[in-house]
């Protein structure tokens, strides 16, 4: 199972046992938490679902399948090769960054986790 996949489930996991409301997460899950309905482009031209089978996603698409990112968008949003070049929009970054340091926090809970099992 790829990385990005696993750290989803694992955050939506987490967050699940451990709702924003009753847990004192670091300041960057509030960047997080906005950014988890659409991607961040440069271009206004397309605006893209970051996840699929999430309750963040697509509304006629929870719990269809396991989540995962929704990585759709990046064979779609550039026409031309040297469009594809460009850097990725700083709120893009900025959400990554966030993302990653909200999973950090979250590995260092005392979350029993068991093999095979993710419960989204």
């Amino acid at each position: 199972m790829p990385v990005t996949i696993r750290l989803l489930r694992g955050f939506l996991k987490v967050l699940k046992q451990y709702p924003e409301h009753k847990h004192q997460y670091p300041p960057e899950m509030e960047t997080v938490m906005q950014g988890m309905g659409r991607v961040y482009v440069r271009s206004e031209a397309g605006r893209y679902m970051r996840t699929k089978y999430t309750r963040y996603g697509e509304e006629d698409a929870r719990g269809l399948r396991q989540p995962q990112f929704n990585n759709d968008y990046a064979c779609n949003v550039f026409e031309n090769r040297n469009e594809r070049m460009q850097p990725l929009d700083e709120r893009e970054l900025t959400w990554l960054e966030g993302f990653l340091s909200v999973c950090r926090h979250m590995r260092d809970l005392e979350e029993r986790w068991w093999a095979g099992h993710v419960d989204c």
